[in-house]
């Protein structure tokens, strides 16, 4: 089913009342505290009677145009608690709303649990997979895959938001220094529990740096085409929009339809095995090597899930290889994806090989 989520911050509504102080300064006399130090972004006291009402009246009028929830930007800032009185009332007028909170650190469940949320942003597990992938360090990757499952476990764990990359962070293409492991990173969002979300321009390889200064977002927040098809045209040729962001960028332009049809093979893995929405997680322990992990993801028996035969699905194993040389899948592969290939074209993978710099998923 579609749905369509505004986020928060920026949406054009009647007017606010005006703001109330919280704390410090802007810096210039008599104005508003800018949040996080960002003078254009007024922050609002959400423990205040009057901005809680017009907060509410905000997301319902969005809600009645036809929107199915919101992304609260910067949750965390004002608070469980502040966000539980709003979202009770919200969801008494739409019961069906979803709502998404951007939560950067702390106890990602609870946070949810207390203030209502359908689901929080996993950075931390983000972080593990770009640094984890880059270092050629899966034991990074496989302690934050535990926490991950603590997650999942905990009340108001269950549908983390997953990603590699959204408007705050810099490109996967960027962060990676082997375009090639690009498969495995691809991989992890496609097929791990959770909701996944592909920052726009990520399934054609976009590649972009954030830069800590003024303007240093504008790379990562491209124009982009009017068309899927001018992704190419409009990357190699360096143009902006009048007046307004950055161009895009390509890790590598010949390589974005390969890159495209790896998230579609990956993609639609995960839609004909949909338990892995809820699925638990595992790695195993005896046979992690910096380069090399096997992932188990197998459906929960409280989802009662059921395959073809009625009976519930057995569990996948999605096997990362970051080394240089292939080796043999300890299983029947369902699929593959060679991070040479995707990037370079060199051809799939050997049957029943876990390419080098590639993933090998199996039943």
């Amino acid at each position: 089913m579609s749905r369509t989520v505004t986020r928060w911050r920026g949406a054009r509504s009647p007017p606010v009342p005006a703001p109330r102080r919280v704390r410090g300064s802007a810096g210039r006399r008599g104005s508003p505290y800018g949040f996080e130090g960002n003078d254009d972004l007024i922050e609002l006291n959400l423990a205040d009677a009057v901005v809680q009402d017009r907060v509410v009246e905000i997301m319902g009028h969005w809600l009645e145009r036809g929107a199915d929830g919101w992304r609260l930007d910067a949750m965390y800032a004002a608070g469980a608690e502040a966000w539980a009185s709003i979202l009770e009332r919200v969801r008494a007028a739409h019961p069906e709303a979803w709502i998404l909170g951007e939560v950067i650190h702390g106890d990602y469940p609870a946070f949810a649990a207390s203030s209502g949320a359908d689901s929080i942003t996993q950075y931390e597990l983000w972080k593990a997979i770009w640094s984890g992938l880059h270092d050629q360090n899966l034991f990074e990757l496989a302690h934050a895959l535990g926490r991950h499952q603590e997650f999942l476990d905990a009340e108001g764990g269950t549908h983390p938001l997953t990603f590699l990359g959204n408007h705050d962070t810099t490109r996967i293409a960027t962060q990676l220094t082997d375009g090639r492991d690009l498969a495995a990173a691809y991989a992890l969002l496609a097929l791990l529990p959770g909701i996944p979300a592909v920052y726009a321009g990520d399934e054609f390889g976009a590649a972009a740096l954030k830069e800590d200064r003024a303007g240093g977002d504008d790379a990562i927040r491209p124009w982009f085409p009017g068309s899927p098809d001018e992704v190419v045209s409009a990357a190699t040729s360096a143009d902006s929009a009048p007046g307004g962001p950055h161009h895009l960028a390509l890790l590598k332009p010949d390589a974005s339809e390969r890159i495209l049809e790896v998230h579609q093979r990956l993609f639609s893995l995960r839609r004909r095995e949909p338990w892995l929405a809820t699925a638990s997680v595992r790695v195993d322990e005896d046979l992690l090597e910096n380069t090399w992990a096997q992932i188990v993801l197998a459906p929960r028996d409280e989802d009662g899930v059921d395959g073809a035969d009625g009976e519930a699905p057995a569990p996948l194993t999605l096997v990362l290889n970051l080394g240089d040389e292939a080796r043999p899948a300890p299983g029947e592969v369902l699929e593959a994806v060679s991070g040479a290939d995707m990037l370079d074209g060199v051809g799939p993978a050997a049957p029943g090989m876990v390419p080098a710099h590639g993933v090998a998923v199996m039943r």
